[in-house]
């Protein structure tokens, strides 16, 4: 005894029940490319590959717009001219980026000082967040931006919206006068890397930080035979640890 099967798309088995007018809902199935949705707000269920919003699962889709409203929230976070770090989702034919800041490991930057460089400079790495053994925080971009803060703000993967208590608290919080010798310091470093031309990376950093110690005023290593002096010992050190 035979029997027939009949297999349809998932497209084709829509319950129109769900339709709130005469208009048919548009079915999507995973992997599908997802068209007009420049002007709307990318949600769950979706991500992008090839220039493209694709859909990661079967389902009606629901668009919304972005309103005025979406931007004053965002505005109560993050304004024109902020200094911020975040992490790049997606680059665009146009030139546009998608930028994820949703969490405390990114976001708007305060508490620090920024030291821009070339970045030819700056040695390429996975990882880009670094917490140095005295006490410091630094942030290395590819781009050449260096971000020198104290480490008192936690890396944490959480939602902003969870923790805005918690991010307004830090804001408040004034850098003692320990951690803001630290970070002249570990600045006044980079400034003497970069005058010799040395790579930059967490452990050049620190290696010159620990070599800039015999200065005891951080002012002296403004001094360019004090900035030639810390980067020899800090290339000595790097060949050193090469050679082992």
């Amino acid at each position: 005894m035979t029997g027939h099967v009949s297999i349809k798309l998932a497209s084709e088995r829509v319950n129109h029940c769900v339709a709130a007018s005469n208009e048919l809902p548009r079915f999507y199935t995973p992997g599908e490319v997802i068209s007009g949705m420049k002007d709307y707000m990318r949600g769950h269920g979706t991500y992008t590959e090839d220039d493209c919003l694709k859909s990661s699962v079967a389902g009606v889709m629901q668009k919304r717009r972005r309103s005025a409203e979406d931007e004053q929230m965002m505005r109560k976070h993050l304004q024109e001219g902020d200094l911020i770090s975040a992490e790049v989702q997606s680059i665009f034919s146009d030139g546009s980026l998608s930028l994820h800041t949703r969490s405390l490991k990114y976001g708007k930057l305060l508490q620090g000082t920024l030291v821009k460089v070339f970045p030819s400079l700056i040695k390429r790495r996975k990882n880009h967040f670094h917490n140095l053994p005295c006490g410091i925080s630094v942030i290395i971009g590819n781009n050449g931006y260096i971000w020198i803060s104290p480490q008192e703000r936690e890396v944490l993967d959480v939602e902003v919206e969870d923790e805005k208590d918690e991010i307004q608290n830090y804001e408040m919080q004034p850098v003692n006068k320990s951690d803001r010798d630290t970070i002249a310091r570990v600045k006044n470093c980079i400034a003497a890397l970069v005058a010799s031309k040395m790579m930059l990376d967490d452990t050049s950093i620190m290696f010159a930080y620990e070599e800039s110690l015999k200065y005891e005023d951080v002012k002296e290593l403004l001094d360019p035979e004090a900035m030639l002096d810390v980067a020899f010992l800090t290339q000595h050190r790097i060949n050193t640890v090469m050679e082992e």
